[in-house]
């Protein structure tokens, strides 16, 4: 799961799944303050893997609710 705004390049995603035997699925979640507010709502059913995009604003609220 990440912010709207994650871009990164086909070619280092292919090369990732590649040597990892997997596929990846960005699911964007809106801007930080949104996509952090999904991550807390589902994380006893987490929505994804990996949360990508929480910055230091949105930080304190991460950890005080324990979704890292």
């Amino acid at each position: 799961m990440t912010h709207d705004s994650f871009a990164i390049s086909e070619d280092v995603i292919a090369q990732f799944e590649t040597e990892n035997n997997i596929d990846v699925v960005f699911l964007q979640s809106g801007d930080a303050g949104s996509m952090l507010n999904k991550a807390i709502l589902a994380k006893d059913a987490p929505l994804a893997d990996i949360l990508f995009g929480v910055d230091n604003t949105f930080l304190s609220r991460a950890l005080d609710e324990e979704i890292f």
